[in-house]
């Protein structure tokens, strides 16, 4: 007679795993083989899906038999069990980026991780430097951390807080300049106001050595040469800045009054008269007056009224003035 092969049934004990993104199961498989037979088994072992969760069923496909006593077996190709995916840990790390002082202590990382590949995960935190102030590597406190997205749910957060290093570079301050009008007064030195961009609060003061039009001469919308800007105050070190400025400015013709006094003379019939001629020039202007001074009339008398007529101002400095066309003494005939 021949014997039958027996029946053996090969059973799957599933193993908890730690989430890893794939929906692999290990398993132990056991069977009620015939105590001494030498049997090797195998088979594959999957979850339903990839998540987290506890008491997950667990398929097994592809049992197989092999060894020395096999072939006195028939066997099951598929059994169930059930294990856990527990969640895998997050460590979340920060890189600081650097940036331009603007006066806050905001910062900006970006986050890093090691997730499984492909998992969707949106990391999120606060990022702050300790002040304000600019330094080179200057540490970026993270905080609040948190873990968002389609597979967050298998993850713990191994961390929700960080540091990172960044830099908070100057920021360039531009100082402009606002020149103020003047009257001529035979010299090129003018007057500005400075202004600036810095960060609203930011205590800052501003100076320059020197505010010049290119010559003395009036004119309107001439241009002011500002130099040696200097920025001192708490935040300076904060900032760059430029130490010269140009802007423009007007200077407008000195109102010159000219006069005479009048020179008495002996009566000779007529109304001419001689003064010597006055103003009130910028010293060492060059101009040349001109005009014509008469008596109110051809008589003998005491402080008599002499009437300049036909000003005029001309030489070098002359454009810079402007001046009155008729002035009144008097002298004795």
């Amino acid at each position: 007679t021949c014997a039958l092969p027996i029946s053996l049934t090969v059973s799957a004990t599933g193993q908890n795993k730690v989430y890893d993104g794939t929906t692999v199961a290990p398993v132990t498989l056991s069977d009620n083989r015939v105590a001494g037979d030498t049997l090797t088994l195998a088979g594959t072992g999957a979850f339903a899906s990839k998540d987290v969760g506890t008491a997950k069923p667990v398929n097994v496909t592809g049992i197989n038999i092999t060894g020395a006593d096999a072939g006195n077996y028939t066997f099951n190709t598929t059994a169930t069990t059930a294990a856990d995916i527990t969640a895998r840990t997050l460590t979340v790390s920060a890189t600081g980026q650097n940036k331009v002082y603007d006066g806050g202590t905001g910062a900006t990382v970006s986050f890093g991780d090691n997730r499984v590949s492909g998992d969707a995960l949106i990391l999120a935190g606060t990022a702050s430097f300790a002040d304000k102030n600019v330094g080179a590597a200057k540490a970026v406190n993270v905080t609040g951390i948190n873990v968002t997205g389609g597979d967050a749910g298998n993850y713990t957060l191994g961390n929700t807080t960080a540091t990172t290093t960044a830099d908070i570079t100057a920021r360039a301050l531009t100082v402009s300049a606002t020149g103020q009008n003047k009257v001529y007064d035979g010299g090129s030195s003018a007057t500005v106001t400075l202004g600036d961009n810095r960060v609203l609060g930011d205590a800052l003061s501003l100076s320059h050595g020197a505010a010049s039009f290119t010559d003395k001469h009036a004119g309107t919308g001439k241009t002011v040469n500002v130099t040696g800007i200097n920025v001192t105050g708490t935040d300076a070190s904060n900032y760059t800045f430029n130490t010269t400025a140009t802007t423009a400015a007007d200077i407008t013709p000195r109102a010159l009054t000219v006069g005479g006094i009048g020179i008495s003379r002996v009566y000779d019939g007529t109304t001419n008269a001689s003064v010597t001629p006055t103003d009130n020039r910028v010293a060492g202007d060059v101009l040349t007056l001109t005009g014509t001074p008469a008596f109110a009339d051809k008589h003998v008398g005491t402080a008599k009224t002499i009437n300049i007529t036909g000003i005029t101002v001309t030489g070098t400095d002359a454009g810079n003035y402007t001046f009155n066309t008729t002035a009144a003494t008097a002298a004795d005939i």
